[in-house]
């Protein structure tokens, strides 16, 4: 029983510096890593037309763009703003900043968003988070207009982090292609967004305190896990994930609807 005790307080130890530099918002819950931001800042914001509309799906709230990651709305949302586009926010949680509540998968809420005027769409980092995703993508392609450009980020080399689910979909551009294959590709990358201690440091500097609470919390509770024998190997999976020198990495791509695509869906289904 000691030495049974000993080896796993090693473990614990061995964690703790393992996640020296996690935080709990990076492991649970959707986010816009900063640089995932600035490609998108860009290579997106320069394709979409000044004085339209631009649909947000998975947008969540605003307080989770303008104070829990602010780069969204510095490197992404003032630019559209300034543009003149309209952004319209849809996602499935009643929420302050949220404009529209629907889930895209139900037909008549598609049917009421095609009654909006809008041009583009913006879908980010909520692929991970769908059961359903072959009809969900279908979905997306269902509501882009002609000529409209659909921009989709997901993570590529990401931990997991369930809102409330994580599928760990981490596709290639090429396995993304797949999804969305009546449209074109304009452009897609995968993005180096950093390592983890980078991250960490920009959170710190834009909330210190509540980054500080949060890797406390997030020490505590790979305490309690280690200690089940039933949670070790998915906590060992995470922590290897995130050591500090690793980088996160992030599938973009920008498609567009092809003036013919809707042509060959007519045939397909004839």
């Amino acid at each position: 029983m000691e030495y049974n005790f000993t080896i796993n307080f090693l473990r614990i130890i061995k964690n703790i510096m393992k996640i020296e530099y996690s935080v709990k918002k990076v492991l649970r819950g959707k986010l816009m890593l900063p640089k995932e931001a600035d490609w998108l800042l860009k290579n997106a914001v320069p394709k979409i037309e000044n004085n339209t509309t631009l649909l947000n799906i998975g947008s969540s709230n605003k307080k989770f763009i303008t104070k829990v990651q602010p780069h969204i709305y510095y490197n992404l949302i003032e630019p559209l703003y300034k543009k003149g586009i309209k952004i319209i926010n849809v996602d499935i949680k009643k929420e302050k900043g949220v404009d529209i509540i629907a889930n895209i998968l139900d037909k008549s809420n598609r049917e009421r968003i095609k009654n909006i005027d809008y041009k583009n769409i913006l879908c980010s980092n909520v692929l991970e988070h769908i059961i359903d995703l072959k009809n969900f993508c279908d979905s997306l392609s269902e509501l882009l207009p002609l000529e409209g450009y659909l921009i989709i980020t997901v993570p590529y080399k990401y931990p997991y982090h369930p809102d409330p689910i994580d599928t760990m979909f981490r596709p290639s551009i090429n396995q993304l292609e797949e999804y969305f294959h009546q449209m074109e590709l304009v452009l897609g990358e995968i993005v180096d967004c950093g390592t983890v201690k980078e991250y960490q440091d920009y959170k710190r500097k834009i909330k210190p305190i509540t980054e500080y609470i949060s890797i406390s919390k997030s020490i505590l509770k790979q305490l309690i896990l280690l200690c089940k024998f039933e949670k070790r190997g998915k906590n060992k999976i995470i922590t290897k994930e995130l050591c500090h020198d690793s980088h996160y990495l992030v599938t973009c791509a920008i498609f567009r609807r092809k003036k013919y695509s809707l042509y060959i869906s007519y045939i397909s289904c004839n």
